[in-house]
């Protein structure tokens, strides 16, 4: 396989992997699709500064104190990153706020992981994103494209 043909293949498994978890965000939570990619690209955007880092006592950070790590994100930061009107990301994540999905801190908006929705930190979607993963780590090793 030439290796524009293995991008093209590699792009299209993972466009198929990220439309199967929005689908099932979508199928369990009660949001709509721009929703999901505010709190997706905030979520995402409050823990980019993090890497995984060994404790003194030799072993990572556990999700909790990740969690109380998050740096929070402008909602102009937001706009520009989706290209969404700016008017339209304060509207949606106005009400965000108001589900308690998102939070506002002094530094910008952070995801909240313990929403009364569930989002975040989620059992059975995490259960999911792993399968949805191996699927894709098996179609892309299943067309030669090597991840190593």
């Amino acid at each position: 396989m030439s290796n524009v043909d293995a991008v093209r293949v590699a792009g299209r498994l993972s466009i198929a992997y990220m439309m199967a978890i929005a689908s099932e965000v979508l199928r369990t939570f009660p949001l709509d699709f721009l929703d999901l990619l505010l709190v997706t690209t905030i979520a995402n955007s409050n823990l980019l500064h993090l890497t995984p880092r060994e404790t003194k006592k030799g072993r990572r950070s556990s999700l909790a104190q990740r969690d109380a790590e998050r740096v929070g994100i402008s909602r102009n930061a937001v706009s520009r990153a989706l290209n969404v009107p700016l008017e339209t990301v304060r509207r949606r994540i106005a009400a965000l706020i108001e589900k308690k999905i998102l939070l506002e801190q002094a530094d910008g908006l952070v995801f909240s992981p313990d929403n009364p929705l569930g989002l975040g930190n989620n059992r059975e979607l995490g259960a999911f994103n792993i399968e949805m993963l191996r699927l894709l780590f098996r179609n892309l090793k299943a067309h030669g494209i090597d991840l190593g």
